[in-house]
């Protein structure tokens, strides 16, 4: 759920199988809980892909 200043949800997308969501940062934004009638645990992967070395 992506975020506008004053914490109110402006779009979310709605997970699927086998999908990869990317977003460039700063984004506010927020992740809901997996419903308990899901079939399996949601998988995150987290990280930054830099066009400079940190403290470049």
């Amino acid at each position: 759920m992506f975020l506008d200043g004053k914490g109110a949800v402006t779009e979310t997308f709605t997970p699927s199988f086998g999908t990869l969501n990317l977003f460039k940062v700063p984004q506010d934004h927020a992740v809901s809980m997996v419903a308990p009638f899901a079939g399996a645990p949601r998988y995150s992967i987290t990280g930054w892909w830099r066009t400079r070395p940190p403290g470049a």
